[in-house]
């Protein structure tokens, strides 16, 4: 008993000793050592991770602006527009849908080679054979073009052979040029009926470039 208020007046009791407390604030100072060193791993790594975030997005590829495109009408081509002008002219003449193609395509090779408006061969055709392949007459035509021969199974074929034949007529002596009358010795010759049938089949010539015009015009409007 004493001795504890011995102690207790010397200041022993009651207070910590200073090897304690210095034992604590190194061990606080050792906790807060190791947190901040945490804290700074930590940011290490999310920085390393901005990086390389960064560096993934600067490699992607740009997204290409697309314009915005435009209608653009299309320009036909010669060949196409003849083609066009012809599909016209058939289909005014009911001449059947599926027949358009082959005999457009045997018009033009035909009309080119004997240098003439295929518009002209067009409006030929139908008073010869009204577009009927095998078509034959009481005198032994046959075909489109109602020639001595003709395959009546290949358009381009029968039509060339008409188109030479009427190439023949225009350098004759007889015609020395003249559509009408080469129209007029392909129909038989120089009689008055022979005539009536050259002019029959230029009228419908003139007729055909007026409904191809007039179509052309509406479609460009």
């Amino acid at each position: 008993m004493n001795t504890f208020i011995s102690l207790q007046q010397a200041g022993y009791l009651g207070e910590i000793h200073p090897l304690v407390v210095r034992k604590r604030v190194v061990m606080e100072l050792f906790g807060f050592a190791w947190l901040l060193a945490k804290v700074i791993v930590l940011g290490f790594v999310l920085y390393q991770v901005f990086l390389a975030a960064r560096s993934y997005h600067s490699h992607l590829p740009v997204p290409y602006p697309i314009p915005a495109v435009k209608a653009i009408k299309h320009v036909m081509t010669q060949a196409e527009m003849e083609q066009h002008q012809l599909h016209i002219a058939l289909t005014s003449l009911q001449c059947p849908s599926a027949k358009l193609r082959p005999f457009s395509e045997g018009i033009l090779k035909g009309a080119h080679s004997i240098h003439v408006d295929p518009l002209l061969i067009t409006a030929l055709l139908p008073t010869e054979s009204n577009f009927k392949m095998n078509a034959r007459s009481p005198k032994g035509y046959k075909g489109l073009m109602q020639t001595p021969w003709a395959s009546m199974e290949y358009a381009d074929v029968d039509i060339l052979y008409g188109c030479r034949i009427l190439e023949e007529k225009m350098h004759s002596p007889i015609a020395k040029g003249s559509i009408r009358t080469a129209l007029a010795l392909y129909k038989g010759g120089l009689s008055g009926e022979a005539f009536r049938e050259a002019d029959q089949v230029l009228r419908l010539y003139h007729r055909l470039q007026s409904t191809v015009q007039n179509k052309i015009a509406e479609e460009e409007k």
